[in-house]
């Protein structure tokens, strides 16, 4: 969340966010994971991080964007990174 905060001083869609800022840090946190897993399953190559969080950027926070799509996109990754989670930890409890 830190990388992001400087984007309230002069990004219009997070200015206007208000209380859609809690959505938005959770979307954040499963983010991460979804991101992590990418990483990982690519053998750490950043290279398909880059191009999912590009193309994640043009669907959502672009002018062309539009709140809806934000939305549902954001709410995408956050139920793949809770199916994530889910997968992972059942596979640490029963390797």
């Amino acid at each position: 969340m830190l990388w992001h905060l400087p984007a309230f001083w002069f990004n219009d869609s997070y200015l206007g966010m208000g209380f859609g800022v809690i959505g938005w840090g959770i979307s954040l946190a499963y983010g991460s994971v979804v991101l992590a897993w990418i990483c990982a399953e690519s053998r750490w190559s950043i290279i398909p991080v880059i191009i999912w969080h590009g193309i994640f950027d043009t669907l959502t926070a672009s002018d062309q964007a539009r709140q809806v799509m934000a939305m549902a996109c954001s709410m995408l990754v956050i139920l793949h990174g809770i199916i994530l989670m889910r997968k992972l930890g059942r596979r640490r409890a029963h390797p």
